[in-house]
């Protein structure tokens, strides 16, 4: 156990399938709970790692800390005793930009995020990988591939998986092509920041082909940058289902 700004601070580490890795780490909590009026659980979300959580809990103690400090507080908080855990489960942040040469890189990380017959999926998107610039045979099979990686438990609709699988691979990359922008859901008013789902609103029929390609025809990534930005999905899909478990 290491304090973070005075509170006595617990990590738990759980594996990608909500185990926790150590049960020693439940014992210590337990025994600091013992001597505390009142226990903190924090977790992080799935594009944040470890260190990125690491930072974002310290980040909140600290806060918390000097807010107890303030004397309005000081009745309500000043005699309290807190125990803080803090979850780290294998998440993965996520790429902003995806350059032509970084692909092959990133299905090796896709496919050190799965198993069995994911795992050779993944290795037949690599071998089409070659001729995807201007091959659509190669592209409805990668994006066939990288999509047949992805689990299929708990398949939530909203997420536009099966839309998307529905469709020719070469189409997706061509409409993933376009500039990500934050899609909101209708009548929400507001925008959603995660790339994955701004990707999945694409690739899943978010803008209409003509008005894009009229106002963003300027901008065109290329057919690997677009290959990207679907490993970014594949990746923001286990991850989500992953956080679920956890």
């Amino acid at each position: 156990m290491q304090p973070i700004t005075d509170f006595d601070f617990i990590p738990l580490n759980f594996d990608e399938d909500g185990i926790l890795i150590t049960p020693q780490q439940m014992e210590t909590l337990k025994d600091h709970a013992r001597q505390a009026t009142d226990a903190i659980f924090l977790a992080h979300g799935f594009r944040n790692d470890e260190d990125d959580a690491g930072q974002l809990y310290a980040n909140l103690l600290h806060t918390l800390k000097q807010n107890m400090a303030r004397s309005e507080f000081h009745d309500a908080l000043g005699a309290r005793r807190f125990v803080v855990a803090g979850v780290f489960w294998p998440s993965k942040a996520f790429l902003e930009s995806f350059p032509d040469d970084s692909i092959s890189a990133e299905l090796e990380a896709l496919k050190s995020e799965v198993e069995g017959a994911a795992q050779a999926k993944v290795e037949e998107a690599k071998a089409v990988l070659p001729r995807l610039m201007n091959d659509p045979d190669a592209q409805d099979a990668f994006v066939a591939s990288v999509l047949s990686a992805v689990p299929d438990t708990q398949s939530d609709p909203m997420d536009g998986l099966e839309r998307i699988r529905s469709q020719n691979g070469s189409d997706v990359l061509q409409k993933l092509r376009l500039p990500l922008l934050p899609v909101a859901p209708a009548g929400s008013g507001d925008a959603d920041d995660g790339g994955g789902v701004a990707a999945v609103a694409v690739a899943a029929g978010g803008f209409q082909e003509q008005g894009a390609a009229q106002s963003f025809g300027s901008v065109l990534g290329t057919i690997l940058g677009a290959a990207g930005k679907l490993l970014n999905f594949a990746t923001w899909y286990i991850m989500k289902n992953r956080s679920g478990v956890v």
